[in-house]
């Protein structure tokens, strides 16, 4: 995932317009990348509405967690980033791009 020169100039005159604001980067990344599912917060949403409070102690920080496909869509969104120089935000890959194997002792321990 590379940038051209055009690509670069943009990215520069859309970092100063940002403000390096956490909400306008993820907008602009979600439009422009594929595999980007939502925020935390956005995805999970209370039964009702007393089970709100609970809800946001539960998952504290960790609700602006922006959740994706892979681990390489995560990487994407971190190359994709680097520009902006944006470190704060956290992924979290649904599929694991590298399957884990067990063995059959292993399955026996559990």
């Amino acid at each position: 995932f590379y940038f051209n020169r055009s690509q670069k100039k943009n990215l520069k005159k859309k970092k100063k317009t940002f403000q390096e604001s956490d909400q306008n980067l993820y907008f602009y990344l979600k439009n422009s990348l594929n595999g980007i599912r939502g925020k935390l917060e956005e995805l999970i949403k209370p039964i009702d509405s007393m089970y709100k409070k609970d809800l946001i102690s539960l998952f504290g920080v960790q609700k602006k967690t922006i959740i994706v496909n892979t681990y390489k869509t995560a990487f994407k969104s971190l190359l994709f980033l680097r520009p902006f120089k944006q470190t704060n935000l956290e992924f979290f890959p649904l599929k694991n791009s590298y399957p884990i194997e067990i063995s059959e002792k292993k399955k026996e321990d559990m």
